[in-house]
């Protein structure tokens, strides 16, 4: 078992909870620069637009993090497998 799959199935084990969900406030473009890559952090749309302009100019390996107003709401994993459900029989 590599470390990339073992340790999240460890973590899962001991907390008895799913690790691979994302976080409010986790700054993932900061493990992207990490990495070695570009990473942007956006909070407005027209930020959004400038680091996606940005990004397809540069040609590196770019990771937007686009903060989501917490009061908008999330998609749940039920949401989205109906909605993969419904697409795939149109």
């Amino acid at each position: 078992m590599t470390a990339s799959i073992a340790a999240p199935t460890l973590i899962r084990r001991r907390l008895g909870r799913s690790t691979n969900r994302l976080r409010q406030g986790a700054r993932y473009d900061k493990m992207m620069e990490a990495f070695g890559g570009v990473g942007v952090h956006v909070t407005t749309p027209d930020e959004l637009k400038r680091a996606v302009d940005a990004a397809m100019d540069s040609g590196k390996p770019t990771l937007i993090n686009a903060a989501i107003d917490p009061a908008s709401g999330s998609e749940s994993a039920a949401s989205a497998t109906s909605t993969r459900k419904q697409t795939r029989k149109k």
